[in-house]
């Protein structure tokens, strides 16, 4: 949800959008796209404010298995579940 409401957006319009969003996942979406302007700003010497958010996936990462103690003895599995993003950003002409 967090990555359709930013795409297509410029640079910081969507980290404006990020600091007052109420989801958990804004904050590392936001250090995420942080990090590929500082990643353009160094490498091809393009400036924030001329970059929009090309695309922006949330792709299925690794599942760690884990053990909860339940009654009696026993155990029941947790599943943590995370995620690989993946952002793509685009030069405004």
């Amino acid at each position: 949800m967090v990555g359709n409401l930013i795409k297509g957006k410029n640079l910081p319009r969507a980290v404006l959008e990020l600091d007052f969003l109420a989801k958990r996942a804004g904050d590392p979406i936001k250090k995420l796209l942080l990090s590929a302007a500082a990643n353009a700003k160094h490498n091809t010497q393009v400036e924030a404010d001329g970059l929009f958010v090309k695309e922006l996936r949330v792709d299925k990462g690794i599942t760690m298995k884990r053990m909860r103690p339940a009654a009696m003895g026993q155990g029941h599995r947790v599943k943590k579940r995370t995620s690989n993003l993946s952002v793509l950003l685009g030069k405004i002409d």
